[in-house]
């Protein structure tokens, strides 16, 4: 049996260069016998190292006439191959083809093939999260941290008036300290300046505050000082008012030095009505 290879030409592909998977074609001359049946055929390979179903795949025979045929196959191994001898068999029947030599070369360049890699570890498994979950996120994390910081500093206000308010401690009432206090300023009025009174009413009515309700007032701004008050007297409303008025009056006119004699005097009169009212109505809540 005489056999000539021939590789059709495929536009992008070498000319005369077989690589995997690339149809060949043997065209074959002699005799073949007509109850060989072609369809069932397939290659038989002897005396070859690398010998194996892939070596030489059969797409198809086709009879040319009674004494030719063509063999269409292909090849999934690269390398070069030196076959000794190549058959084809329906199962019953065998036709050796000859020997052959076959350099199959491989679609991916040499420098490019590497050896199978090992799978790196399998986590953290990463999966896409979407923005408003970020945002969501980072809310929380904001929120969090905020209620922190002001919880923190919340505990820190208090340690610091816990030490603070024990300069305020007295023996006597809260009244009774104010009326002590309120004398001793009366004794010596005439020697005091516009400022220096102001000051010491202010002062009157703070430490009042102070050690009948317990109120960290030098740590407080002077609108909280006012919620304070309308918060403890929310069913008197009025008096709640009038005291928050009072002590608004007391800290402003300080601070602005928009006081004067009289409205000092009337100041003086109406804490001490006020403070007696306070007294009143707590008593009667107890009672």
């Amino acid at each position: 049996m005489q056999c000539l290879l021939e590789i059709p030409a495929i536009p992008g592909l070498a000319d005369g260069e077989i690589t995997v998977g690339r149809e060949a074609i043997f065209h074959c001359a002699g005799e073949l016998e007509k109850s060989f049946n072609l369809d069932a055929a397939t290659v038989k390979i002897t005396g070859s190292e690398t010998a194996s179903n892939y070596l030489l795949k059969i797409l198809k025979v086709e009879r040319r006439d009674l004494n030719s045929f063509d063999v269409v196959f292909t090849s999934y191994v690269p390398g070069n191959h030196s076959i000794p001898d190549v058959a084809i068999t329906d199962g019953s029947g065998l036709v050796s083809l000859g020997p052959l030599k076959l350099e199959v070369k491989s679609v991916i360049e040499q420098n490019q093939q590497q050896p199978p890699q090992p799978f790196g570890p399998m986590g953290p498994l990463r999966l896409p999260v979407p923005m408003f979950v970020w945002i969501v996120l980072g809310i929380l994390i904001l929120i969090t941290a905020v209620s922190g910081a002001a919880a923190w500093r919340k505990r820190k206000l208090r340690k610091a008036w816990e030490i603070e308010k024990k300069k305020y401690s007295v023996r006597l009432t809260p009244i009774m300290q104010l009326y002590v206090d309120n004398r001793r300023i009366e004794r010596k009025w005439k020697e005091l300046t516009l400022e220096q009174r102001s000051s010491e009413l202010l002062r009157l009515f703070d430490e009042y505050l102070i050690r009948k309700f317990d109120w960290p007032l030098p740590q407080l701004r002077r609108k909280q000082v006012s919620s304070l008050i309308k918060s403890e007297f929310k069913n008197e409303k009025t008096l709640a008012q009038q005291l928050s008025e009072l002590h608004r009056t007391l800290y402003l006119s300080h601070k602005k030095k928009t006081y004067s004699e009289e409205s000092l005097q009337q100041v003086m009169k109406d804490m001490q009505i006020l403070i007696e009212r306070v007294e009143r109505d707590k008593r009667i809540d107890l009672a």
